[in-house]
C-alpha cells in the first residue's frame, strides 16, 4: 500500500509520515499495482475520491484480485458521482 500511496502523494516508499495534501491526491496519471491485497484495493478505491480533476489511475493486481468483489465499494461511490471507472477486463 505504501508504494501505491507514494505514487499519489509526495512520500517515499519507506516514509511513515504523510504531510497533508489539502484534501487532494494525485501527482500524475499512474498505475497502482495492488498484488493480491483486497485491503489495499478497498482503501485505495475510497482514497481515489480525492483525486485531482483530470488525474487517471489504473489499478492492477494479480490474477486472484480480479476475482474479488469490488462493486460493493465502487458502485456507491460511482452513484454519488465521486469516482468514474471502467473495467478493462471481463
Amino acid at each position: 500500500m505504501r508504494k501505491c500511496l507514494s505514487q499519489l502523494l509526495d512520500i517515499s516508499e519507506t516514509d511513515t509520515k504523510i504531510k497533508g495534501s489539502d484534501g487532494v491526491l494525485g501527482k500524475e496519471d499512474c498505475t497502482l499495482y495492488v498484488g493480491n491485497s483486497g485491503t489495499t484495493s478497498w482503501f485505495l478505491i475510497s482514497a481515489l475520491t480525492l483525486l485531482k480533476p483530470g488525474i487517471k489511475v489504473k489499478m492492477e493486481g494479480d490474477i486472484w484480485i480480479e476475482e474479488r468483489p469490488m462493486l460493493d465499494i465502487i458502485k456507491p461511490l460511482w452513484e454519488l458521482g465521486l469516482i468514474k471507472f471502467e473495467f478493462l477486463k471481463n
